[in-house]
């Protein structure tokens, strides 16, 4: 078994005999049926003293939620109130589960697994009069849910499913630094199971919600053969968390000498950063920098690659078939803006060709042009994942756009001495 770029858990995918017990038959006792239904399993968990007990009958989450909430009547600051409360006040100790110890001994920790802090969330907001469902799910990591077997172990994970406003909510509180609304990338990952007094079903676990970046920059070609200028990134979604995080572990000091060590060539200074704090909005770094290897001098020819930041270097779908399908997980976007100016005593000889590519039903998309206007060239990138998975019979054109791309962002914009 060969484990190949963007895929789920590899036990999807070998071949297995895994075992469950199904029954107990005993000599003169009845005999014991152990797989049962969802239905089942959903009121057995229900009626758990680790599970729906602490969603719908904790005495403890109704008095910190009526102390919290106070005399707050407006629905929406409620709920914005309780997520930020537990999303703050327990820290995830990275355990996936989807049963929970009591609300008390997490409180006075701190600290707990996905199931102690989803749970007490759920709890909360069925205790502030919101109508909360549970929803168990199987992370990427862990597999996929095989439907036609009802069992529990299936399951590692659990979140909330929130109906306000006349629509569902899916929530999870585990991470500081993702909004209301957006399920991490973890739990992304087919179908999970709502358990809940009123119903039994299952909800796809979906997000709307891209990893995307949007890179400019504004440089300018110097007579030592140096391009220097701004460099500003803004990463909003999935790719706001990792920076978020990555922040977060190392504070600003440590993260800008990491920064300078990951570009060794660049003369990195002047590093800001806005809306770390600020969850609901992109977070932007903005950097002055210097930058050499994007320019080859010849003398009296000088060839530049436009992409200082963004750039393709390598296929990650390296093998001509793939055996298994291709997963993203979530949609993804990458933009690329520059614009460069061109020093006196040089004319513009040649620019990579404007280019569109683009997959079946717009699956995937990709746009490349360069602008110019007078001394300045104005180079566009637009990198687009819009479908989540791609089959194996996908993955020849998949393959090939990839390629494709890889060669027009290897193009170089070439300068003559006038």
């Amino acid at each position: 078994f060969k484990e190949e770029p963007y895929m789920t858990s590899k036990t999807d995918y070998i071949s297995r005999i895994n075992f469950a017990l199904s029954q107990i038959i005993m000599p003169g006792r009845p005999i014991v049926n152990v797989v049962g239904t969802w239905q089942k399993l959903a009121k057995d968990l229900l009626e758990s003293e680790s599970f729906g007990k602490i969603v719908y009958g904790s005495s403890y989450t109704k008095k910190v939620t009526e102390e919290l909430v106070g005399s707050e009547t407006d629905p929406q600051k409620k709920i914005e109130m309780i997520f930020a409360f537990v999303q703050k006040q327990i820290e995830w100790d990275k355990t996936n589960d989807f049963l929970a110890r009591s609300p008390k001994e997490v409180f006075d920790e701190r600290k707990g697994s996905s199931g102690d802090i989803n749970l007490i969330l759920a709890s909360m907001l069925e205790k502030a009069g919101f109508e909360v469902d549970l929803v168990v799910l199987s992370t990427r990591d862990h597999g996929f849910v095989r439907q036609q077997y009802p069992m529990a172990r299936q399951f590692d994970y659990v979140i909330c499913r929130l109906a306000h406003g006349g629509k569902y909510f899916l929530i999870d509180a585990t991470e500081k630094h993702l909004p209301f609304g957006i399920i991490p990338e973890r739990c992304l990952n087919g179908e999970g199971l709502i358990v809940s007094p009123k119903n039994t079903g299952w909800v796809e676990l979906t997000s709307r919600t891209k990893a995307r970046s949007v890179i400019s920059a504004d440089m300018k070609l110097v007579p030592d053969g140096e391009l220097t200028g701004t460099l500003a990134y803004t990463r909003d979604g999935y790719d706001a968390l990792k920076i978020r995080n990555q922040f977060n572990r190392l504070q600003e000091e440590a993260y800008q000498k990491q920064l300078q060590s990951e570009r060794p060539t660049w003369n990195i200074s002047n590093v800001r950063f806005e809306h770390l704090g600020i969850l609901d909005k992109p977070v932007k770094t903005t950097l002055e920098l210097g930058v050499e290897e994007n320019v080859d001098d010849q003398g009296q020819t000088i060839y530049i690659n436009p992409f200082i930041e963004g750039r393709l270097t390598s296929n990650p779908f390296v093998s001509e078939s793939r055996l298994y399908p291709v997963d993203f997980a979530r949609p993804e976007e990458r933009i690329y803006m520059c614009k460069l100016t061109i020093p006196d005593g040089y004319t513009v000889d040649e620019v990579p060709g404007n280019r569109i590519l683009s997959l079946p039903n717009g699956a995937a998309r990709y746009t490349f042009s360069v602008t110019p206007n007078g001394n300045i060239l104005n180079v566009y990138s637009n990198f687009q994942i819009n479908q989540n998975l791609f089959t194996q019979e996908d993955y020849p054109l998949l393959r090939e756009f990839y390629n494709q791309m890889l060669a027009k962002q290897a193009e170089q914009i070439v300068l003559k001495k006038k």
